[in-house]
C-alpha cells in the first residue's frame, strides 16, 4: 500500500468518504481491504455493494471487486460464491439473516454475505437489513435514492454492536466534475477533526506502547486499543488523495506525460483531484438528473444468465452483449429517430423516440467507435443492438457538415454512408437533412428552453444507455472564440487515454444536439415522406 491507502486502514474509522485520483488504487488499495475487513471480522453479518446502475455493476463494479479479491489471494469457489449459496461440501456457514434468493449475494466462507444493489432495479435494497455499505464510483450514485432506499436498510444486527465498524458506510471516488456527484463534497462538514487529531494521538501511544511491551502486561495496551476502537465508532473520514500519493507506483514520467498530454481541466480534476465548479456557464447548464433522466431496464432478462442451479452466473452475465430486449422504454408504435457526429478520433450514433402527444423526446441510447473504427462500425453497433426490433424503420437527421466525404476516391458522403449501411442490413431508412448547423448561441438558446420545460420537446435521457454521452455534455464548458460564444470544443483534438477518454468529450453532445433539432424543428410526417411539416421554435 501507499502511505495514503495505510493512513485510511490505520485510522479506520466507521464511516469514510475518500476522493481519489486516477491511478491511485482504489479498488484494490482502499475498498477490497475494507470489505475484507467488514467481512472478518463480522462473521455471518451482510455488507452491502452498490452501484448505480445495472449495467456498472455488470460491467465494471463486479469485475473490478473479483479482479481485486483475486489478487489478494482469494479464490471464487474455495473462499466465496457469486450469485449462489455455497453448496453444503464447502462447509460455509450461514449468515444471521438469510437471503430469500441468492442472485445478487457473495455468500463468504465464515457465512458474511454481499448482496449486490443497483439503484436502477427500484428498491432493490429493501428488506435487506446491512451491517456496512459500500460504494465505488460514489461521484455517480443518486444521493435521493441513496437516502430514501439504501441507507435506511443500513441498521445492523445486535451481535455487531461493537465492532466499531458496525453500521458504518465506504464510499469512494475520483473527483465529481458533475452535478449528480458534489454530494460526497459535503461530507467534509460531517468529519469531526479534533476527535481525528486525538484519535491519531491515542495511535501514536499505542503503537509506542506495543513496541515497548516485553510481552508480560498487555492488559494496558488492550484497554487502549479498546479506547481506539470507540472513537473509530464515532468517527467519520473525509480525505481528499491525488496522483502524488502514489508516485512511487506511476513514477515521476507518468505525471509529467500527463501534464503535457491532458487538458488542464482533467489534469486537474482528474489527477490532481480539484474541485472546479463547471455547472455555471455550462452550455447544458439546466440538464438536472432528477428532471431530465430515467432508468428502463428489464431486470427479467437476468433469467437469461441461470445456471442449472438456478443461481444466476454471473461471468457469463459480466459479459453479455447488451441489446433493445433489456431495454423497457422503447414506443414500438414509433419509428426510432438518429444522428450522427464523425471526428478522426471517435464516430457517434444516438438514438431517440419523439413523442409529440407526450412532448418528450426520450434518447433511448448512443453509441461510439474510436479511430481506426469509423462511420459503418457505429452503424453495426446500432443494427446488431436493435436487431430483434420488429419495426425497423428509422429516421436520419443530419447537417451540412455530413454533404462531404472521408474518402478521396469515393463520391460517398457521411449521410449517405450511415443510410447505405442500414439500408444494407433490411432498415427503412427516412433522411432528412436540417440544413446549415446553428450558431451555438441559437442552439444553446434552444436547448435551454427545453431543458426548462418552456418550449419545444421536453428532452429525456436514459441514463445507463448514455453514461458516457451524459458526462460528456454535463462536462461541455462555453468560451468566446473567434467564430463568437459557443461550446469549448479545444479538447477534441487531444490524444485519447484512460485519464481523459474522447468519448467525454463535445462529439457526443454534438450529435444529440442534431437529434434535439431534427425532431423539434423537421418533423417527418411518416417514415416514408422526407416533408418537414412543422418548425417548433419558429
Amino acid at each position: 500500500m501507499n502511505k495514503a491507502q495505510r493512513y485510511v486502514h490505520t485510522i479506520a474509522a466507521r464511516n469514510n468518504y475518500i476522493i481519489a485520483s486516477r491511478r491511485f488504487g482504489k479498488s484494490e488499495g482502499i475498498i477490497m481491504p475494507r470489505l475484507l475487513q467488514n467481512v472478518q471480522s463480522m462473521p455471518r453479518s451482510s455488507g452491502g455493494l452498490i452501484g448505480s446502475t445495472y449495467k456498472q455493476v455488470l460491467t465494471r463494479t463486479l469485475p473490478a471487486t473479483l479482479f481485486a479479491l483475486e489478487r489478494l489471494g482469494y479464490r471464487e469457489g474455495i473462499h466465496y460464491f457469486v450469485g449462489r449459496k455455497a453448496p453444503k461440501t464447502s462447509g460455509f456457514a450461514d449468515p444471521f439473516i438469510m437471503p430469500r434468493s441468492w442472485d445478487y449475494f457473495i455468500h463468504w466462507y465464515n457465512g458474511s454475505v454481499n448482496p449486490i444493489i443497483s439503484q436502477d432495479i427500484p428498491y432493490s435494497s429493501n428488506s435487506l437489513t446491512m451491517d456496512y455499505l459500500i460504494g465505488d464510483e460514489a461521484k455517480t450514485l443518486n444521493r435521493d435514492k441513496l437516502i430514501n432506499e439504501t441507507l435506511p436498510a443500513v441498521s445492523g444486527l445486535p451481535q455487531f454492536k461493537n465492532n466499531p465498524w458496525h453500521t458504518g458506510v465506504m464510499f469512494v471516488t475520483d473527483m465529481p466534475t458533475n452535478k449528480r456527484g458534489l454530494w460526497i463534497l459535503k461530507e467534509e462538514q460531517n468529519m469531526d477533526k479534533e476527535l481525528l487529531t486525538v484519535l491519531v494521538g491515542m495511535m501514536h501511544k499505542y503503537f509506542r506502547m506495543k513496541l515497548a511491551n516485553t510481552g508480560y502486561d498487555t492488559k494496558p495496551i488492550l484497554a487502549l486499543r479498546n479506547q481506539i476502537d470507540l472513537f473509530r465508532k464515532e468517527l467519520t473520514l473525509y480525505q481528499v488523495f491525488n496522483i502524488l500519493d502514489n508516485l512511487e507506483i506511476v513514477g515521476e514520467r507518468y505525471v509529467a506525460d500527463m501534464h503535457r498530454n491532458l487538458t488542464p481541466f482533467v489534469f486537474r480534476t482528474g489527477l490532481l483531484s480539484q474541485q472546479i465548479k463547471t455547472t455555471e456557464g455550462a452550455f447544458y447548464g439546466a440538464l438536472d438528473e432528477k428532471k431530465h433522466y430515467y432508468d428502463a431496464v428489464n431486470i427479467s432478462k437476468l433469467n437469461k444468465f441461470r445456471s442449472d442451479y438456478g443461481d444466476i452466473d454471473w461471468k457469463v452475465a459480466t459479459n453479455h452483449s447488451f441489446s433493445c430486449e433489456d431495454d423497457t422504454d422503447i414506443n414500438h408504435s414509433l419509428p426510432l429517430v438518429i444522428a450522427s457526429d464523425t471526428n478522426i478520433n471517435i464516430n457517434w450514433l444516438v438514438v431517440g423516440q419523439a413523442d409529440y402527444q407526450e412532448n418528450r423526446l426520450n434518447t433511448l441510447k448512443s453509441f461510439f467507435v474510436k479511430s481506426p473504427a469509423m462511420l459503418p462500425e457505429v452503424v453495426k453497433k446500432f443494427t446488431e443492438y436493435y436487431s430483434s426490433l420488429p419495426n425497423k424503420s428509422v429516421i436520419f437527421y443530419y447537417d451540412h457538415t455530413f454533404l462531404q466525404g472521408r474518402s478521396g476516391n469515393s463520391t460517398e458522403t457521411f449521410y449517405q454512408t450511415i443510410s447505405n449501411e442500414l439500408t444494407k442490413v433490411g432498415w427503412i431508412v427516412t433522411e432528412q437533412y436540417i440544413g446549415q448547423a446553428p450558431k451555438h448561441d441559437d442552439k444553446h438558446k434552444d436547448i435551454d428552453d427545453a431543458l426548462k420545460g418552456r418550449r419545444g420537446l421536453l428532452p429525456m435521457f436514459n441514463h445507463s444507455n448514455n453514461e458516457d454521452l451524459l458526462t460528456g455534455m454535463e462536462n461541455t464548458g462555453t468560451r468566446i472564440s473567434p467564430n463568437g460564444w459557443g461550446k469549448d470544443k479545444s479538447g477534441e483534438k487531444t490524444e485519447d487515454s484512460s485519464e481523459d477518454p474522447v468519448e467525454h468529450r463535445t462529439d457526443g453532445g454534438d450529435a444529440w444536439d442534431t437529434l434535439f433539432i431534427g425532431c423539434n424543428n423537421f418533423r417527418v410526417s411518416s417514415v416514408h415522406s422526407h416533408l418537414s411539416l412543422s418548425n417548433m421554435f419558429q
